[in-house]
């Protein structure tokens, strides 16, 4: 409760800047809580809990707010991976040709997590469901963290920077 007020705090205040301002809040995971309370919660064994059920107990609220006028959004289903490109976008920020890989992946799977990910058709599924040109789209994003991390080659430093 006092947090929720804080950040209301917060936004209120930056509601005064003339300067254009994003803020964007979210949590990486809920809080760390006793295997046997989501047992309770879910009225069975954590190891007989479906993919769906698995996925939501990661799954975290967040926002993108500005001071000024940007299209409303509500239940945008969306990893972590995906936020930075979201936050660009709905600044009006230019893209790196990685965002907008990302941007086009996120149309095929927007949600990529160790657990499980979700299709654009809201299909739960694990790495071992998905098709050929989903698993095509995940070996390509995983080349392109590996590089962008790793950043072994000068030719692909252009994918990751803006000019």
């Amino acid at each position: 409760h006092e947090s929720d007020r804080a950040v209301g705090d917060f936004l209120n205040q930056l509601k005064l800047f003339d300067e254009p301002t994003v803020v964007v809040f979210f949590g990486d995971h809920q809080p760390g809580i006793e295997d046997e309370f989501y047992e309770f919660l879910y009225e069975k064994d954590l190891s007989e809990l479906s993919l769906e059920e698995k996925m939501e107990q990661y799954a975290t609220p967040f926002f993108i707010w500005t001071n000024y006028d940007i299209e409303e959004r509500q239940d945008v289903v969306i990893s972590p991976n995906f936020l930075g490109v979201l936050t660009a976008q709905m600044a009006g920020l230019p893209l790196t040709g990685y965002m907008n890989f990302l941007s086009q992946l996120y149309e095929v799977l927007p949600v990529i997590t160790p657990v499980g990910l979700i299709s654009a058709q809201g299909e739960f599924l694990t790495e071992e469901e998905l098709d050929e040109e989903q698993q095509e789209w995940i070996l390509t994003y995983e080349t392109l963290n590996y590089c962008g991390m790793v950043d072994l080659f000068d030719e692909a430093r252009p994918m990751y920077c803006l000019d």
